[in-house]
């Protein structure tokens, strides 16, 4: 209960944080926001997202630094098992900020012979461009790989998908050091790759490179 605390916390903070300014991949001309569409928010692969909710009473709290002038925040909440609820906050040239709210659902829970599938919601309150989304993710267990797709409901390309594959030197400890997750993903506009690494439970170390920037950050997970 303490850290769900906490975790809302965090999360009011962030959605009563002034706004002020556009966001990573935003339009060329920020004057004209019908040209952008948020396609960041939520948990997922990069960019994009995948079909697992967190569970109830779980979270997660991100932090990236994306170009060495821009960092990117996000902190999602479990509810209910299959109902995950968010924030995405941008900080812009380490000044200005740009924050939103993410909704999904996942509606189908993945079985073996099915994919999980969610629907959600980027951008709620339509500051930036509101974007929707329906995507599915599989599991295939003998690879131990992950495998999403899914369709924006804007955007010049509204398709994603992505794999994730994770590596495990040391039998049973995918939570712990040197388990690697290995990611690639076409988010409509570009195709990312990244790594994270992790260390302790929960907590994974994050590099790669989006759209066309090189990353490094964090992402503690409590599900």
């Amino acid at each position: 209960m303490k850290k769900t605390a906490i975790l809302f916390s965090f999360v009011s903070m962030l959605l009563t944080s002034t706004v002020s300014a556009g966001v990573v991949m935003a339009p060329s001309d920020p004057s004209s926001p019908n040209d952008y569409h948020a396609k960041i928010g939520g948990t997922g692969v990069i960019n994009t997202p995948h079909a697992i909710a967190l569970d109830k009473g779980g979270f997660s709290i991100s932090y990236h630094d994306l170009t060495g002038s821009q960092t990117l925040t996000q902190a999602n909440i479990g509810i209910g098992g299959n109902l995950e609820i968010g924030v995405t906050s941008f900080n812009l040239n380490k000044d200005d900020e740009a924050t939103y709210g993410n909704l999904k659902y996942q509606f189908l829970k993945e079985t073996i012979a099915t994919p999980a599938l969610a629907i959600g919601v980027v951008d709620i309150s339509d500051k930036y461009g509101r974007n929707a989304y329906i995507v599915g993710s599989k599991n295939l267990p003998v690879i131990d790989t992950k495998v999403s797709i899914g369709m924006y409901q804007k955007g010049d390309n509204k398709a994603f998908a992505s794999v994730e594959k994770t590596f495990t030197p040391l039998l049973g400890s995918k939570n712990l050091f040197p388990s690697t997750t290995l990611k690639v993903e076409y988010d409509g506009e570009d195709t990312n790759f990244g790594a994270s690494i992790a260390t302790v439970p929960g907590l994974k170390i994050d590099i790669g490179s989006r759209n066309g920037h090189g990353y490094a950050g964090a992402t503690y997970v409590f599900n």
